[in-house]
Protein backbone atom coordinates (compact mmCIF):
# COMPACT_ATOMS: atom_id res chain seq x y z
CA UNK A 1 0.00 0.00 0.00
CA UNK A 2 1.30 3.48 -1.08
CA UNK A 3 1.69 6.38 1.08
CA UNK A 4 -0.71 9.66 0.84
CA UNK A 5 -0.06 12.83 2.42
CA UNK A 6 -3.17 15.09 2.81
CA UNK A 7 -2.24 18.71 3.60
CA UNK A 8 -4.62 20.39 5.94
CA UNK A 9 -4.60 24.10 4.51
CA UNK A 10 -5.44 27.53 6.23
CA UNK A 11 -4.56 30.57 6.59
CA UNK A 12 -2.60 31.61 9.45
CA UNK A 13 -5.22 34.06 10.05
CA UNK A 14 -7.94 31.77 10.15
CA UNK A 15 -5.32 29.13 12.49
CA UNK A 16 -4.88 32.77 14.79
CA UNK A 17 -8.58 32.47 15.23
CA UNK A 18 -9.17 29.14 16.53
CA UNK A 19 -6.09 28.64 18.28
CA UNK A 20 -7.20 31.72 20.33
CA UNK A 21 -10.86 29.90 20.52
CA UNK A 22 -9.66 26.99 22.29
CA UNK A 23 -9.36 26.89 25.92
CA UNK A 24 -6.75 24.72 27.59
CA UNK A 25 -4.71 23.16 24.82
CA UNK A 26 -0.95 23.90 24.58
CA UNK A 27 -0.73 25.54 21.82
CA UNK A 28 -1.13 29.19 22.12
CA UNK A 29 -1.56 31.82 19.62
CA UNK A 30 1.50 33.37 20.48
CA UNK A 31 3.22 30.41 19.21
CA UNK A 32 1.19 30.84 15.26
CA UNK A 33 3.16 32.44 13.77
CA UNK A 34 6.44 30.27 13.89
CA UNK A 35 4.43 27.29 12.79
CA UNK A 36 3.84 29.78 9.75
CA UNK A 37 7.41 30.65 9.21
CA UNK A 38 9.14 27.65 7.43
CA UNK A 39 5.55 26.08 6.39
CA UNK A 40 5.48 24.96 2.22
CA UNK A 41 2.14 24.31 0.89
CA UNK A 42 2.48 21.34 -1.23
CA UNK A 43 2.35 22.01 -5.03
CA UNK A 44 -0.24 19.50 -6.19
CA UNK A 45 1.58 17.64 -9.36
CA UNK A 46 5.06 18.91 -8.57
CA UNK A 47 4.75 16.89 -5.29
CA UNK A 48 3.61 12.73 -5.90
CA UNK A 49 0.83 11.94 -3.65
CA UNK A 50 0.14 14.61 -1.83
CA UNK A 51 -3.63 16.19 -1.31
CA UNK A 52 -4.40 19.67 -0.22
CA UNK A 53 -7.46 20.06 1.64
CA UNK A 54 -9.27 23.49 2.09
CA UNK A 55 -10.13 22.89 6.05
CA UNK A 56 -11.35 26.65 5.92
CA UNK A 57 -15.43 25.23 5.66
CA UNK A 58 -17.64 23.39 7.26
CA UNK A 59 -16.58 20.11 8.93
CA UNK A 60 -18.93 18.06 7.46
CA UNK A 61 -17.59 19.45 3.75
CA UNK A 62 -13.78 18.77 5.04
CA UNK A 63 -14.81 15.39 5.83
CA UNK A 64 -16.74 14.60 2.79
CA UNK A 65 -14.13 15.13 0.70
CA UNK A 66 -11.34 14.07 2.66
CA UNK A 67 -13.07 10.75 2.64
CA UNK A 68 -13.68 10.47 -1.24
CA UNK A 69 -10.03 11.41 -1.93
CA UNK A 70 -9.52 8.22 0.67
CA UNK A 71 -11.72 6.16 -1.12
CA UNK A 72 -10.15 7.08 -4.33
CA UNK A 73 -6.76 6.14 -3.61
CA UNK A 74 -7.84 2.98 -1.97
CA UNK A 75 -10.09 2.39 -5.58
CA UNK A 76 -6.82 3.28 -7.30
CA UNK A 77 -4.46 0.84 -5.07
CA UNK A 78 -6.52 -1.89 -5.52
CA UNK A 79 -6.98 -1.91 -9.33
CA UNK A 80 -3.05 -1.17 -9.54
CA UNK A 81 -2.80 -4.32 -7.43
CA UNK A 82 -5.06 -6.47 -9.73
CA UNK A 83 -3.09 -5.38 -12.50
CA UNK A 84 -0.11 -6.78 -10.86
CA UNK A 85 -2.18 -10.11 -9.71
CA UNK A 86 -3.07 -10.17 -13.45
CA UNK A 87 0.53 -10.36 -14.57
CA UNK A 88 1.98 -12.55 -12.21
CA UNK A 89 -0.35 -14.99 -13.48
CA UNK A 90 -0.05 -14.47 -17.50
CA UNK A 91 3.96 -14.86 -16.52
CA UNK A 92 2.95 -17.92 -14.91
CA UNK A 93 0.76 -19.38 -18.11
CA UNK A 94 4.09 -18.96 -20.12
Amino acid sequence: MREWFIFCNLTKEESLRRTEARQGHYMKANMVESQFLDLEVPVPGEEERVFVLNVERRKEDVNHDAIEFVKGCLSEEGQEEERDVEQEVSALRV
